[in-house]
């Protein structure tokens, strides 16, 4: 192959006739001035010596063919450390500095990363999770903020489910579990790694204080209630309450006590008890009304002090032995003398009147005169005063109470008569004391009624007649009215003549 085929320019240094085979083959421009003798020179074309393509990118040119007569094969490459090559044209240059600088990162356990591989100087040392913290051609200052975790159990829910805040107070990656959970204002309690017990007193709260006092009525124990919070926590809300004042008691959730109340027994009891008495506070919602009761069977009260107990045995009921029902079987009255409670057996059976007899502690020996009875009357058939009936008298021959119905009405003398329990028949023969009045006159004393006084008479005897009342009578005799054999009105008679005294 001659220069002239190899588009090279051909040249003789010697042209003497003995001197043969010293030509040259010269590569024409832009091929790089090569030359060879006797034979084609190897051309090489260097597209980037006249390079202003990849110079204007600020990159390097690069012909990896230097053959001559070929198309444009020239590639513009990036400059150190940057990567990228383009061919005929500039290179999209990039860079993954982290290639280079990966190690500053990995020796604080780091990741590196590079943003922006178009960029130089942007790699950065990214903390690895959980930890966070970023920084820019260094390595990063690490953050363990464990209340910025995300998940069922992590610090940030534990306590935002109670309502606290999360707080990590140490956020070194070497720091765990140091996250504390906040109670919100007013409480300023905390707990590490758990949920707080805020300290929430709702009684704080003007506005709820203010109702526990709003209900006072002046003088009653009403006044003075106070607020309280039986669980001052923020998990236990609205359980506030008023609370009574001691000595009263009484509570009320989120209002007032509508009746503080205070059984004053609970301290003056001793005082009752100490004399055998109860203790018995009749309104809760007042003060010093405290009483002491008698114990039953006694009655009594006092307020504030002890009783003057009273016991009136006769009153006692329901027992076969007791004071009333000793009495009321015999028919007597029951009388307690002194029913002080101390002062016991001292009753007494009163006789019903007019027996004025009594006994103490058992039924008394009665004397009961009948006759003094308005119904036991002896005198129930007088009609005329000064009569027998009039003057009966009444008798009781045992007054012993229960001796009853032996009463009895004697006739006045010289009446007699007795009669047990009613009036009685009185009869008298007055014969027996005006007899001698009678005989002395040769007469005979009768008593036509014994039932009557001053009818007794003296009567003449046969065949004299006449009769005189309470007196010697005076006798007529008139011989023709005798009634005899021999007697004169016979005599007469029985010779038919009339017969004359």
């Amino acid at each position: 192959i001659s220069c002239t085929q190899a588009d090279q320019t051909c040249t003789d240094p010697d042209t003497s006739a003995s001197s043969t085979g010293d030509w040259i083959c010269t590569c024409k421009p832009p091929a790089a001035n090569n030359s060879a003798t006797g034979k084609p020179a190897v051309c090489v074309c260097d597209e980037c010596l006249a390079d202003t393509v990849c110079a204007g990118a600020n990159q390097t040119c690069y012909d990896a063919n230097q053959t001559c007569n070929t198309p444009p094969d020239f590639v513009c490459q990036c400059e150190p450390p940057m990567i990228g090559t383009g061919a005929g044209v500039p290179a999209a240059c990039t860079i993954d500095e982290c290639e280079l600088n990966s190690a500053t990162c990995t020796s604080r356990n780091q990741e590196c990363f590079d943003p922006n591989n178009s960029t130089n100087g942007d790699w950065e040392c990214r903390c690895v999770a959980p930890s966070l913290g970023s920084a820019t051609a260094q390595a990063a200052v690490c953050v363990y903020d464990e209340c910025v975790l995300q998940c069922a159990t992590c610090a940030n829910t534990t306590c935002s489910d109670a309502g606290q805040v999360c707080e990590d107070m140490d956020t070194s990656p070497s720091s765990t579990s140091n996250w504390v959970c906040k109670c919100p204002p007013p409480s300023n309690h905390s707990a590490t790694a758990k949920v707080a017990v805020c300290d929430h007193d709702e009684c704080k709260d003007a506005s709820k204080a203010r109702k526990c006092t709003e209900s006072c009525v002046a003088g009653t124990l009403d006044c003075g209630q106070m607020c309280y919070d039986p669980n001052p926590t923020t998990a236990s809300m609205d359980d506030w309450k008023c609370v009574c004042p001691p000595p009263s008691t009484g509570a009320q959730v989120s209002g007032p006590v509508v009746h503080c109340e205070h059984d004053e027994c609970t301290e003056h009891n001793a005082t009752c008890t100490a004399a055998g008495q109860t203790c018995h506070d009749p309104n809760l919602q007042t003060l010093h009304d405290w009483t002491c009761v008698c114990a039953a069977p006694g009655s009594g009260s006092a307020t504030a002090r002890p009783a003057r107990c009273l016991l009136d045995e006769c009153q006692v009921q329901g027992c076969a032995t007791c004071a009333n029902t000793t009495c009321s079987a015999v028919g007597q009255t029951c009388t307690d003398p002194d029913p002080v409670a101390t002062s016991t057996s001292d009753w007494v059976c009163e006789c019903p009147p007019p027996s004025t007899h009594q006994a103490t502690a058992k039924p008394a020996m009665c004397e009961k005169d009948e006759c003094k009875e308005p119904l036991n009357n002896c005198s129930a058939n007088c009609v005329t005063p000064g009569t027998p009936d009039c003057m009966q008298t009444c008798y009781d021959p045992n007054t012993a109470a229960d001796s009853l119905g032996d009463w009895t009405c004697s006739c006045p003398p010289p009446m007699t008569g007795t009669a047990t329990a009613q009036v009685a028949t009185c009869t008298v023969d007055e014969c027996t004391e005006h007899n001698a009045t009678c005989t002395a006159a040769g007469q005979t004393c009768k008593d036509p009624d014994t039932a009557k006084l001053g009818d007794w008479e003296c009567v003449c005897p046969p065949p004299a007649v006449g009769a005189a009342m309470a007196q010697a009578a005076t006798c007529v005799l008139d011989e023709c009215v005798a009634d005899c054999a021999t007697c004169s009105m016979n005599t007469c008679e029985d010779a038919g003549q009339t017969c004359k005294d």
